[in-house]
């Protein structure tokens, strides 16, 4: 019993942070951060730390369990396949939101991130 309360603890992070990105991904008038940001590239730099974090929470979900190493390569796998998803939702059914190759790639380039802070971060 305290087992499953611990694993769906584990869990609670990965869904919330899910659901904030699909919302985020998905909202028709998006707030604008001009006056709050003002480097370049910073869409391209939250994509990639909100699919970094993202992996991070799937790893936290994950922690000790005895297929971690796959579980890894399955979370990458997954953040992967949501943002190439989520792009192709925004380009059929949110018409005011953009499809961006370079979205796809900065996600791809946050999952992988989040492999090498696995690797210097976990014993």
């Amino acid at each position: 019993m305290l087992s499953r309360l611990k694993n769906l603890i584990r869990i609670i992070p990965l869904l919330c942070w899910s659901f904030l990105i699909v919302v985020l991904s998905t909202r028709e008038n998006i707030p604008d951060t001009s006056g709050f940001v003002k480097f370049p590239g910073f869409d391209k730099t939250a994509h990639a730390g909100a699919y970094f974090i993202w992996c991070l929470f799937g790893f936290f979900a994950l922690a000790g369990k005895k297929m971690a190493n796959f579980g890894s390569v399955v979370v990458v796998s997954t953040a992967i396949g949501l943002g190439i998803l989520l792009e192709y939702v925004q380009l059929w059914f949110f018409p005011a939101r953009f499809f961006e190759v370079l979205d796809i790639i900065s996600n791809i380039i946050g999952a992988l991130s989040s492999l090498l802070a696995k690797r210097f971060l976990t014993p």
